[in-house]
């Protein structure tokens, strides 16, 4: 054998190895993206649990969301302000689950659940007037999907009080 046969194998080795190597570090990538995306969306959706256990353990804020939910007027400074703090602190969950979502780290099922939350936040009297000012410094991006799902199928999406009527205070005998 001479020193060109077995530079071509030398050559033939390094270049298969370096084809592994690529294989092997796009395969580390890819579960690497799924594990990011897996943590990822664990951690919002502890951080919806945390939104949601808010009201069950302040009843200042459980009263205040049940009467401010049907008209943002209803209530006291006070109570607006643990209101719209409530609801601001779901619109920037819902932003960063927007933005997972986009960015491929969330999947459809959980984004839906929170773009149908945030919604159904927003078809209420109380989160109506709270979004008219909370859009104008949202993420432009966010806004805008957030608009164009409320215009093609808001009218579909319960109010927040329908969905969990444990915040609908309003007399059932009136009705």
């Amino acid at each position: 054998m001479n020193w060109e046969a077995i530079g071509s194998i030398g050559e033939i080795i390094g270049a298969t190895a370096v084809i592994g190597s690529l294989l092997f570090v796009g395969y580390q990538l890819r579960q690497s993206h799924s594990v990011e995306r897996a943590n990822g969306q664990r951690e919002m959706l502890k951080q919806g649990r945390e939104w949601f256990a808010l009201t069950r353990s302040n009843i200042e804020l459980n009263q205040a969301v049940c009467l401010l939910i049907h008209g943002y007027e209803n209530g006291d400074s006070r109570q607006q302000h643990l209101f719209y703090s409530w609801f601001w602190d779901f619109l920037l969950l819902l932003e960063q689950a927007f933005y997972m979502h986009r960015d491929g780290f969330m999947n459809d099922a959980s984004f839906i659940g929170f773009e149908t939350t945030g919604i159904s936040m927003i078809n209420t009297p109380g989160g109506m007037r709270c979004w008219q000012h909370a859009r104008e410094i949202w993420g432009e991006d966010a806004r805008n999907h957030i608009i164009a799902v409320i215009e093609e199928r808001g009218d579909a999406i319960p109010p927040f009080y329908e969905l969990w009527p444990h915040f609908d205070t309003t007399d059932k005998s009136e009705v």
